[in-house]
């Protein structure tokens, strides 16, 4: 794979006031997210499945046709905690005390270890006819904490880590105009820990964050609200598909990190100078010849 990083510098005349900004629901039209219709009104049926409990093998449970009549709906984005709340097996954790760890109402993944937690997500899509001849991409932009992902009986990547983005090609394995098959197989963290405070430390340890075991991976183990004198955490450590997957088509070049970064000049603040980089991806293993083109709307600004 060849990478060309490409870093362009613009100076800007001018000066704006944004005293407010409205939320960033922004969407690419030009990719199918993946969302489940249950929780988030997309366009596709996901089911889940503890991963124990199921006995075909991963390259059956991720081929079209794959019978799914005992599994979950599942609500993807979305945790393996979020689902099982979703479907009334356990209740709701925001409300009263149902989150609170003595209560042992939501089975904590350090008392009940990781196999628990481990589960199948599966949902089928079909590729768009005019995707044939390009490179056809799943990007996953966000899986905690370990996951595989198979596409029509193949295991095409594996991922370490919530906060890693993955960019799967799936071009050699996808079926253009026809019902392709994605399952995903999620881990939950490797070391649990727990929030249960350690029984030995100094005198006048500050003693947040359990037995010190709880942070070893990097992830989210609490949120916003949640009332930490509970020792709360989330009991599954935030297992699951968090964020979008989506589909997309590319040419023999893709563009992937682009950033700006924005200096004011001082003390006039006046004009900005605008650092634009991005990252230009050959995922096929010829050369490609390619021009970026780059647009600031609403400035008449090309380059």
């Amino acid at each position: 794979m060849k990478q060309i990083v490409l870093i362009l510098f613009l100076c800007i005349v001018g000066c704006s006031f944004v005293w407010g900004q409205d939320a960033n629901y922004y969407r690419n039209p030009d990719r199918i997210y993946l969302d489940s219709k249950d929780g988030h009104q997309g366009a596709f049926l996901w089911k889940m499945k503890k991963a124990g409990d199921v006995t075909a093998c991963a390259e059956a449970v991720s081929k079209p046709g794959y019978k799914t009549g005992d599994w979950m709906p599942a609500i993807v984005p979305g945790t393996v905690l979020n689902s099982l709340v979703y479907n009334k097996v356990y209740p709701e954790p925001y409300y009263g005390l149902n989150n609170k760890l003595t209560s042992n109402i939501i089975p904590d993944l350090s008392v009940v270890g990781r196999d628990f937690y481990t589960y199948w997500f599966r949902t089928d899509f079909i590729v768009p006819a005019d995707y044939k001849g390009k490179v056809i991409w799943l990007q996953l932009d966000g899986i905690n904490y370990r996951a595989e992902v198979w596409v029509n009986g193949h295991l095409l990547s594996n991922i370490s880590g919530m906060f890693i983005q993955d960019y799967v090609d799936i071009t050699e394995f996808a079926r253009v105009g026809e019902t392709n098959a994605l399952a995903v197989k999620v881990y939950p963290v490797d070391m649990s820990g727990t929030v249960k405070q350690k029984q030995w430390g100094a005198v006048g340890e500050f003693h947040n964050g359990g037995d010190g075991n709880i942070g070893l991976n990097t992830t989210m183990l609490m949120s916003v609200g949640w009332d930490f004198t509970f020792l709360d955490g989330i009991r599954d450590r935030n297992t699951g598909i968090w964020k979008s997957i989506s589909l997309y088509a590319t040419d023999k070049a893709a563009i992937r990190n682009p950033f700006i970064r924005s200096e004011l000049a001082k003390p006039g603040y006046d004009k900005a100078e605008e650092t634009v980089s991005v990252e230009v991806i050959n995922p096929t293993t010829g050369s490609v010849k390619c021009v970026v083109a780059g647009e600031i709307t609403g400035e008449n600004i090309r380059f």
